[in-house]
């Protein structure tokens, strides 16, 4: 709707809303969660501002008129100030600020009722109540926030003034707003409190005024235009605005010079950053803030001219105030700042034709050891303090070169981005950490900042840094999760079709398990995207698993124990990754993780090869047992014998309640025959035999499973019996013959000589003595 959908047939469209999404008694709820979303995700683009397709304010006017409780329309008008109480000045997007602001202007002096109030009356009233009543503690810094709110969107444009607003305000809800914000009138709170904007308005060394006020002759109406007790406001942290013209008179140098920063902790605004430049790059700001686009290049260019190439006349020592001016004024033009919904070589070319890009492409053109180099990172630097996504669009600038310029197809991609890397730890004195791990911290915050900026240019860039910097991209948690964080289904499609083709390599198989270790703390979301993308490699190493076995905990970390499941299932690990496993804690009632991997293990693989892996580790611990014991030390093993014990006891607990819940099939699953295969008794009766008497009572019915073999004299007579007797009984089933009773044989017993179907496949792990019709359990018969 806000994208396609025109004011001819808004009415159409929000009947059909209504009717599919609002029409339950429940659906108030999602009220609330709709304007935090259009607010903070749909942010359209200059043409559908320009046209008139269903602008945004206009579709939260449309929720809260669907309020019908006052819970939900408190909740809503929440959602919708909630960027105002706590707008920072820096960090803040003026498209968060707009819809409130547009809403405002529009319903004022308008007849529309929610809840049978006016409807601007009650968000006038709510924004008072917020601004004294959101934390108390905080009030000031709250209120403060929400009049910096009201001044940002007078000087970005967003509204011509804020007097209209103020006028239409009733009198019955004057008193609350006067309480409130004493700010918006003068000293003689009875009285007419706003004054002309001619009297508060500087103006720059040519007679122009200064930005972001427009001419002279159209009043803009912002917060200068009435007088502002900031006093009690101030704070250390946060921005204060004076008026201009104070500021300009107070502070403008008498010499060429940068000029620096007051010793105050209070920042100062943008009119007074412009006032206190010297004469002649005033007027620059100026252009570079109100011109046309191409005003605002050639502005730039004239900057660069000036203190760029000619920095000798200026104090490059300490650029922060300069930095600072230079970012808040370009700030707007980056706000909306995304791909071209067409990307072609003109439409990419013509995304960096704005400002900033030119004094990229001075840095870009100089040689590496230049002073004018040098200079321009030190100004790019300090922007970043207000203009944080610099790197980002630097990165953006080095791919349009790289990939547009044939004649830079030598040169060193991520050289600029590096630089203004250490150019930024040398601003923050950092040096002395480690520089790979910073520089590699830095790349991955300028690919999280074009992700917040317009996931769409997510898979171009994650590309070309992948491609250009794998030092610091390939194998890294901090770049991965700031590539797969950003990304939808669609994204991910287009990033494993790279892949699968071999243009893409994010991971290898040396350094691959620093990643897997660190998406156990990811979103699941996150961790779906990641395995597509990690098993689309094919990769050949194992390694990864012994890491996520380390720190993976299977109820805690669910996402994590199905990929361990999914890549070991097929076939038993080899024995390292096996004894991993072994390592993690025995299944309890609720767990049967290892039982049905090794079950698993058994139906795919083998339950001999299982049973003998079983039986190498245990006859490796008890070896390491012995040594110990001679020796008077403890083995320095993390795996012990009693833990191994501890999973065949599981697994015991796992086949006695299947057989109590399932059938046939499900009762073995392949455990008879690995717990009776000659490897693994003969394993479990060395263990047995070197168990102190505590852990042969703690798993005696781990050992019953070879107990009827230990007196191995009084069995070598009755394994020939019982044989022979088998293949007596084999051999008179072929001819039909009934078999006669032999001696004390319990097959002359009534009843005896046949088992029913269900009987000789159940299976028995403990006195295997019973299965009279079965092989003995020292007989591998598979």
């Amino acid at each position: 709707m806000l994208s396609k959908v025109r004011a001819p047939v808004v009415n159409r469209y929000s009947d059909i809303f209504i009717k599919q999404y609002l029409s339950t008694p429940e659906s108030e709820l999602i009220l609330p969660e709709l304007i935090r979303f259009v607010i903070r995700a749909v942010h359209p683009s200059n043409e559908i501002l320009g046209s008139d397709v269903l602008q945004r304010w206009n579709f939260i006017l449309f929720l809260l008129q669907n309020c019908k409780t006052s819970q939900g329309l408190n909740n809503c008008m929440l959602a919708l100030f909630y960027d105002w109480i706590l707008f920072d000045g820096v960090e803040n997007n003026i498209m968060n600020i707009e819809p409130a602001t547009l809403l405002l202007m529009n319903v004022r002096g308008n007849s529309i009722r929610v809840l049978g109030k006016p409807l601007f009356v009650t968000l006038i009233d709510y924004l008072c109540k917020i601004a004294l009543e959101f934390h108390p503690p905080t009030q000031v810094k709250t209120r403060k926030s929400v009049l910096d709110a009201i001044q940002y969107a007078v000087e970005k444009r967003v509204i011509p003034s804020f007097i209209p607003i103020l006028e239409a305000v009733p009198e019955e809800a004057r008193t609350a707003l006067r309480k409130a914000f004493p700010e918006f009138f003068g000293e003689d709170p009875t009285a007419q409190r706003l004054v002309d904007r001619t009297n508060t308005n500087g103006a720059n060394g040519n007679g122009k005024p200064l930005p972001p006020s427009p001419a002279p002759q159209k009043p803009s109406g912002d917060l200068d235009e009435f007088p502002m007790d900031t006093s009690s406001l101030s704070d250390p942290d946060e921005e204060v605005a004076l008026p201009a013209k104070a500021s300009v008179a107070k502070r403008r140098p008498k010499t060429p010079t940068l000029g620096k920063r007051s010793r105050s902790s209070e920042q100062p605004s943008l009119a007074q950053c412009v006032g206190m430049m010297a004469p002649s790059l005033q007027p620059l700001f100026v252009e570079m803030a109100e011109g046309t686009d191409d005003e605002k290049c050639q502005a730039m260019e004239n900057f660069v001219m000036e203190v760029i190439n000619e920095g000798q006349n200026y104090d490059m020592d300490d650029c922060e105030l300069l930095a600072r001016t230079l970012a808040l004024t370009i700030k707007p033009i980056y706000d909306r700042f995304a791909l071209p919904e067409n990307l072609t070589d003109e439409s990419f070319e013509d995304s960096v034709q704005s400002p900033l890009f030119i004094l990229f492409r001075r840095v870009w053109e100089e040689s590496e050891d230049s002073p004018q180099r040098h200079r321009a990172l030190n100004l790019l630097a300090e922007m970043t303090e207000c203009l944080p996504d610099i790197g980002f669009y630097l990165v953006y600038y080095v791919l349009f070169r790289k990939t547009k310029v044939i004649q830079d197809e030598d040169r060193d991609a991520l050289a600029d981005l590096e630089a203004l890397c250490f150019a930024v730890r040398r601003k923050n004195q950092t040096t002395d950490e480690d520089a790979q791990t910073q520089y590699e911290e830095f790349v991955a915050n300028c690919m999280d900042r074009c992700g917040r900026q317009d996931h769409r240019m997510v898979v171009h860039i994650a590309k070309f840094l992948y491609r250009e910097a794998p030092r610091v991209t390939k194998d890294s948690p901090l770049f991965a999760h700031a590539v797969i964080s950003h990304i939808d289904a669609w994204e991910l499609r287009a990033l494993w079709n790279l892949v699968l083709q071999r243009r893409l390599v994010m991971f290898s198989d040396k350094a691959c398990a620093n990643v897997v270790r660190e998406t156990v703390k990811w979103e699941t979301i996150e961790q779906t995207f990641f395995w597509k993308l990690f098993h689309a490699h094919e990769l050949k190493t194992d390694s990864w698993i012994i890491e996520l076995l380390k720190v993976v905990d299977f109820k805690k970390h669910p996402e994590a124990a199905i990929q361990v499941f999914e890549s070991l299932k097929d076939t038993i690990p080899r024995e390292e990754v096996f004894r991993e496993v072994l390592r993690r804690e025995p299944d309890d009632a609720d767990d049967h993780t290892f039982s049905t991997l090794a079950m698993q293990w058994c139906i795919n693989d083998s339950p001999a090869n299982v049973a003998e892996m079983f039986a190498k580790i245990i006859a490796k611990l008890v070896q390491k047992k012995r040594q110990a014991n001679k020796h008077s030390s403890p083995a320095k093993e993390e795996l012990s014998l009693e833990h191994v014990l501890g999973h065949i006891t599981a697994i015991q607990s796992f086949v006695a309640e299947n057989d109590r819940s399932g059938g046939k099939k499900a009762r073995d699953g392949g455990f008879t025959q690995m717990l009776y295969h000659a490897s693994m008794q003969l394993a479990l009766a060395k263990a047995k035999e070197s168990a102190s008497p505590s852990v042969r009572e703690k798993f005696r019915e781990v050992f019953s499973l070879v107990a009827e073999e230990e007196p191995e004299e009084e069995e070598d007579e009755v394994k020939p019996i019982a044989t022979k007797k088998v293949k007596k009984s084999s051999s008179e089933e072929k001819t039909g013959k009934k078999r006669p009773a032999a001696g004390k044989s319990t097959s002359s017993r009534p009843g005896s000589s046949r088992l029913s179907s269900d009987e000789e496949d159940e299976p028995r792990l403990t006195r295997p003595k019973k299965h009279r019709n079965k092989s003995p359990p020292t007989v591998d018969t598979e």
